[in-house]
């Protein structure tokens, strides 16, 4: 990895999780299930599919913007953690509901927009 690509991942790294920081302040935190970090991991699915599907991966802040600012964005660790206390508080279908609902949903949400640019892009 070169210095400006180095560069440019640590740059998208620090937007995209000042980014899931402010958004996660202003969702409010309702019930069990943890709303903030699916809509948060959907949304960043749905970035990465628009920036898949609408910019060349050989541009320069690309890297950047995939591997740092989603990368940061979306948050691994956190879905992680709230799966593994659904199973060690014995809530075994709360926790399979969020750890499908989480992967299908994200899943969904970028091949959509990715397919969606494309053929916006296509059609021009």
């Amino acid at each position: 990895m070169d210095r400006k690509t180095l560069i440019s991942v640590i740059l998208g790294g620090i937007l995209g999780a000042c980014a899931r920081w402010g958004l996660l302040e202003i969702l409010p935190v309702t019930g069990a299930w943890p709303w903030q970090v699916f809509i948060v991991n959907v949304a960043g699915c749905g970035v990465l599919g628009v920036l898949v599907g609408g910019f060349s991966s050989k541009s320069k802040w690309f890297t950047g913007a995939t591997t740092g600012f989603c990368g940061a964005f979306t948050t691994f660790s956190a879905f992680s953690v709230d799966i593994a206390e659904f199973v060690r508080d014995e809530r075994y279908t709360m926790g399979a509901s969020y750890l499908i609902a989480s992967s299908c949903v994200g899943l969904l949400a970028y091949i959509l927009s990715k397919r969606s640019l494309m053929i916006r892009m296509s059609s021009k």
